[in-house]
């Protein structure tokens, strides 16, 4: 009878360690889980030599933790504008769409930066020199469409799977017709949160033009 405390507390010892241990597994395999989520490795292919991902991106911090909102509504979408602040928004505001999620300019020209690190969004003449390495603006188009969503899909040949994501401004545009990617290239530096530079693809042709911060336009990333 005088063993029956020290087994008691041999017992118990086994019993904390068992739990202890439990909780580091857990925490282990949601360091694992942190490491494989999209804000840190993203798969790319190599147009012009630059290794730009083969997907819209959709993360919802920016590079130093903080979060980007999301607009639900068209109400939201603006009031986020109104006070220049950077948004993001599902396609047609429906989280299970397959196009995706777009961002206002506000959030690209963030001081807290947009792209993880590691990666950045394309500027103007990044664009330019992956989609001239394909083609003309007519001839670049089909390479860089990808083979659904599109009223007429491309071949995807370059690997860079764009979809029809439309855009957002007072409303949703040219969802299934065409998509448009923010660069980081303001027209006017002195002004860089107004007027950014784009890339567009449509169903006929791809081209770059800028234009308003305010709409909602899909986002590529390329590896440092």
């Amino acid at each position: 009878m005088k063993q029956l405390p020290f087994i008691l507390i041999c017992f118990a010892s086994i019993v904390l360690f068992s739990c202890s241990t439990g909780e580091d597994d857990a925490n282990g395999e949601k360091n694992e889980q942190k490491e494989k989520s999209p804000n840190n490795s993203f798969s790319t292919v190599e147009i012009a030599g630059f290794k730009i991902t083969d997907k819209n991106y959709d993360g919802l911090t920016y590079r130093n933790g903080d979060p980007i909102p999301v607009a639900a509504s068209v109400d939201e979408w603006e009031v986020y504008n109104n006070k220049m602040k950077g948004c993001a928004a599902y396609v047609n505001f429906d989280k299970s769409s397959p196009y995706g999620i777009v961002y206002n300019g506000f959030a690209i020209t963030d001081g807290r930066g947009f792209a993880p690190e590691g990666y950045h969004v394309p500027s103007d003449d990044e664009w330019n020199a992956i989609w001239k390495s394909l083609g003309d603006s007519k001839t670049a188009l089909r390479p860089m469409q990808s083979k659904e969503y599109w009223e007429k899909p491309g071949t995807n040949s370059s690997g860079f799977n764009a979809i029809p994501a439309g855009y957002l401004s007072s409303e949703w545009d040219g969802v299934g017709k065409l998509t448009q990617f923010w660069s980081s290239t303001p027209t006017n530096p002195e002004i860089d949160q107004i007027y950014l530079y784009h890339f567009d693809i449509y169903d006929h042709s791809v081209t770059t033009w800028y234009d308003h911060s305010l709409y909602g336009m899909s986002v590529r990333l390329i590896k440092d």
